[in-house]
């Protein structure tokens, strides 16, 4: 079976989808900003059997309840759920501690599909890319192979509906056993504080996140931070010279 998450980033996230992996559904990673038609598109392009839905983002799923294709459930991470949707909090207050019985568990391989992850949708309707066990695979040793360890705390504020923050991100912290300091969304003005507050050593980026710390107010001990490693794509040299230059020499990769 495939199952369709929208939620943002919390713990949640990460305990519905290696409960989902453990059995061998495929998971749908579906991007919490969307909505209405642009939603409902992803989740009928996937074809789930049951869609989870954050308490942050119930209203956005009850706006399209009536559109949804027959046959899906919908689980909320919430005690008080509206009508059409089934509380995941109450079942998993009733559920068993004892192991999953093996007979639950499917049979896969490496080449068996693990993730839909959705592009961003920016020439058209999102579009469904599949995302085997080995590719997940070789997506959480990225930050072993860029030199990261255990001892790491490794910051996200990049999305786990996106490939970087779920499969280098989380999938990264398992493969090593670093400690993993998640943010529900990207703040500028904050990251910098974060990072001293909770002794961060690497975090992962795009070019934009870069670009928007550069563009923040310059205050006194920039410098000052633990952070020795960056791990993402898409900056401009300009703005690796620039935040270099400014935050210290930090590893970028």
């Amino acid at each position: 079976d495939t199952v369709a998450l929208l939620l943002s980033n919390e713990p949640d996230f990460v305990h519905v989808w290696f409960g989902l992996a453990k059995l061998g559904c495929v998971v749908a990673f579906l991007n919490s900003n969307i909505r209405s038609n642009c939603l409902l598109h992803c989740i009928r392009s996937c074809e789930p059997r049951a869609l989870v839905v954050g308490a942050d983002l119930l209203e956005t799923v009850e706006e399209i309840l009536p559109s949804l294709p027959e046959g899906i459930t919908i689980w909320g991470m919430s005690d008080s759920v509206p009508q059409g949707v089934t509380s995941l909090k109450e079942k998993l207050s009733m559920a068993s501690d004892r192991p999953v019985p093996r007979s639950y568990h499917v049979a896969s391989s490496l080449k068996s599909p693990h993730l839909y992850i959705f592009t961003s949708g920016t020439t058209g309707l999102p579009k469904a890319a599949v995302i085997s066990q080995l590719q997940s695979l070789k997506g959480s040793a990225l930050l072993w192979g860029f030199g990261s360890t255990a001892n790491d705390i490794i910051y996200i504020t990049l999305p786990l509906y996106h490939s970087s923050g779920s499969l280098v991100g989380i999938g990264g912290c398992v493969e090593l056993g670093a400690t993993c300091v998640l943010k529900k969304k990207f703040s500028a003005s904050q990251f910098w504080n974060d990072c001293r507050k909770y002794n961060v050593t690497v975090f992962l980026y795009i070019g934009e996140l870069c670009r928007y710390l550069c563009k923040q107010p310059k205050r006194e001990g920039e410098k000052d931070h633990q952070v020795r490693l960056a791990v993402g794509n898409g900056v401009r040299s300009d703005v690796w010279r620039e935040f270099l230059d400014r935050f210290g020499n930090i590893k970028m990769c």
